[in-house]
């Protein structure tokens, strides 16, 4: 890793040689089909023998991986006389994405396996939140119970000394205050505010705990308690869909705004109150109870921890296995291996690729582009993520400081890989994370994300954290350790609260467009002189993705893009956009971003056009839509094939050199004679 003056941080040094990158941005199947169609343009003309890196993010990767993965098999392996190479044109493994669409649900049977799964992981996931919220609650309730601070009074649970705590409360709020410039240590001052907030919260307690049982209680209501339960519920669920409804479009009325507004402040009291509510009754109750009982209650959820903790790994109760398994049907490395291109002997998947095989000579580096979670004080942006990357030679990111391949993530398959590298929906998303959405993603186990060994080991855990842990290594049996090491329900927790940290065990990594949806910002870190962007974005301007990239390069890296205000309104399919690194000069060659949009042009297929002009969505499908037809899957291959043909005429490479891998263009390919036609279409 080298290291610019101002403090900008590359992996690589700085190169003479034209140092070209693909990149295939995010977008579920609609960017996996555009990136096939991308690569196999790229495969023909020579361009993917004289590329260093390819680029996937998301749905970019679905392809990205099997392709490259396939096309380093058959270097190990070499196809018999006559076969087709696989993932081109017309190949077995095309047809056989064409023929597996619906791979998230094949049919009914499988949908109801599907939900049936869902069902088991997600009772298996509450049970941990229950058991701590068991614990806290008996604590608490001991608490107030020793302080009789809440007490039975005509049948109703009361508060009492409310007067004399919110005095404390306020004291204790007016000493911080005066105490705080005086500390002078950065920890000091953090292990203060979260003590008196504690405080202060502690005291407050018991008034929300004796209002909450007042508020359930059935003598206020002429109604069982299980029916207002269903139509906080039922409240609750309308909420939740109106507002992830009101995404997919963006409206400037004001009284929507404000509607969207106050629902969203009633989404995140109503997430809040499914935690806080009861763990406020199992406080109440606790109160009340004799210490025997509560602590017996608190030694059984403490016994049900120990034995999650023990035998459940988080990964296992999310919904990312049963995610790459799916994946695993579709995007099928080879159909057979050595049999020709009617091969009927045993596939080759994505889960039986492991992170060493996806590279050989002659092929550029795969980089598969995730995002790692992190707290905002850690990342570079601000905005609690950074980049993480997995490929031959790298796992990680430099917010974590890996530039080696770490031994527990090469035993990872492709196919968990891509699955994290398209988590789309987690807990934590990144720049797109929202403290309520966290809380009921989490609760609802809608959980793609992977939770990873931190590549660098031996993180610091403090004093007391290290002494506990130099006696569990000691004393317990080697098995335990290193099932007490593994994420269990304590990383769930802070999935759901967002205690996501470099410094812990393990770290959580989720969709690569969490940060960079392009994975453009990898390439410039490898300091790649040209760089072939497909850019699968649906907004108006098809520019969201390019304004991320271009505001990220200048905060990591220090890249200036010379891209103006013309940029949004251009309608072009293809543009040539220069850029300069902090440390080129006027002899550096020269930088070139080739930017491929899906903006629809007259010179495209005419069968493009028409589809297009339809408004059946091609091809601006949502990313959500993971079932989409043959008809537009063959559309947007085809799209991918167009774009990056005439890419390559907007780039004008130079011929490959002694020093350059490949050749340029491949004579007679389909893609050069594509190239060389009219350029109708293509700002330069």
């Amino acid at each position: 890793m080298s290291e610019h003056a101002s403090g900008y941080r590359y992996l690589s040094e700085p190169t003479g040689l034209d140092q070209i990158g693909i990149a295939l941005a995010g977008g579920g199947v609609r960017a996996a089909c555009l990136g096939l169609g991308a690569l196999q343009v790229a495969d023909e003309s020579g361009l993917l023998g004289r590329a260093r890196y390819v680029s996937a993010v998301s749905g970019g990767s679905y392809t990205a991986a099997a392709f490259m993965a396939a096309r380093a098999e058959t270097r190990r392996s070499p196809l018999p006389e006559g076969s087709v190479p696989p993932w081109s044109r017309g190949s077995p493994e095309e047809i056989h994405l064409r023929r597996n669409l619906r791979y998230l649900g094949e049919d009914w049977s499988d949908l109801f396996l599907f939900c049936a799964r869902y069902g088991l992981t997600l009772l298996v996931n509450l049970v941990p939140f229950a058991a701590a919220i068991v614990l806290a609650g008996s604590l608490l309730g001991a608490l107030y119970r020793l302080a009789h601070v809440l007490a039975v009074e005509h049948d109703v649970l009361s508060s009492r000394y409310a007067g004399q705590r919110w005095a404390a409360a306020a004291a204790v709020a007016v000493a911080l205050a005066l105490a705080e410039p005086r500390i002078r240590s950065r920890q000091a001052e953090l292990f203060a505010r979260r003590a008196a907030l504690a405080l202060v919260v502690g005291l407050g307690l018991p008034d929300v705990i004796a209002l909450s049982t007042r508020v359930l209680d059935s003598r206020m209501f002429d109604m069982p308690a299980t029916i207002r339960l269903a139509g906080l519920l039922a409240v609750a669920a309308g909420i939740t869909f109106y507002l992830f409804r009101s995404q997919w479009g963006l409206s400037f009325s004001v009284p929507r705004q404000l509607l969207r507004r106050a629902l969203w402040l009633l989404f995140s009291a109503a997430t809040s109150a499914a935690l806080l509510l009861p763990l406020l009754l199992v406080a109440a109750q606790a109160s009340q109870a004799s210490y025997g009982a509560t602590g017996l209650a608190a030694l059984a959820a403490v016994a049900v921890l120990l034995v999650f903790a023990m035998t459940v790994h988080a990964n296992h109760t999310s919904l990312h296995r049963p995610y790459s398994r799916r994946l695993n049907r579709a995007y099928i490395v080879r159909t057979g291996l050595g049999t020709g291109p009617e091969a009927g002997g045993r596939a080759l998947r994505l889960s039986d690729v492991r992170l060493c095989d996806m590279h050989a000579e002659g092929l550029p580096h795969l980089l598969m582009c995730a995002s790692v979670n992190l707290r905002e004080d850690e990342s570079a942006t601000g905005e609690g993520c950074a980049s993480f990357v997995f490929s031959p030679d790298y796992v990680g990111g430099v917010a974590i400081g890996q530039a080696a391949r770490s031994a527990p993530a090469t035993e990872l398959d492709a196919a968990t890989m891509v699955a994290a590298s398209g988590a789309a929906v987690a807990p934590n998303m990144g720049r797109f994370t929202n403290r309520a959405t966290r809380l009921a993603l989490a609760l609802m186990n809608l959980r793609l994300g992977l939770w990873l060994p931190n590549p660098v080991p031996n993180r610091s855990t403090g004093r007391l954290g290290a002494r506990l842990e130099a006696r569990l290594e000691r004393w317990a049996p080697r098995w335990a350790v290193a099932r007490w090491h593994r994420p269990g329900p304590l990383t769930t927790w802070r999935e759901a609260l967002g205690n996501l940290s470099v410094r812990h065990r393990n770290v959580f990594v989720s969709d690569g467009g969490h940060w960079d949806n392009m994975g453009v910002v990898e390439l410039l870190r490898r300091r790649c002189r040209t760089v072939f962007a497909v850019d699968a974005s649906v907004d108006e301007h098809r520019a969201g993705n390019l304004l991320r990239v271009i505001a990220l390069a200048r905060t990591e890296l220090g890249v200036e893009f010379e891209a103006d205000g013309r940029l949004l309104t251009s309608r072009e399919p293809v543009e040539r956009i220069s850029f300069r690194y902090p440390d080129d000069t006027q002899d550096s060659p020269a930088n070139y971003l080739v930017l491929m949009r899906t903006h629809v042009s007259q010179e495209m297929p005419s069968d493009l056009v028409a589809l297009a002009a339809d408004r059946a969505g091609f091809p601006r499908h949502s990313t959500l839509n993971q079932f989409l037809s043959s008809r537009d899957v063959d559309a947007y291959v085809a799209l991918g094939r167009w774009l990056l043909a005439r890419g390559l005429a907007a780039a004008d490479l130079p011929p490959a050199g002694p020093g350059l891998r490949g050749t340029w263009p491949a004579p007679g390919a389909p893609a050069a004679r594509e190239a060389r036609k009219n350029d109708r279409g293509v700002n330069v």
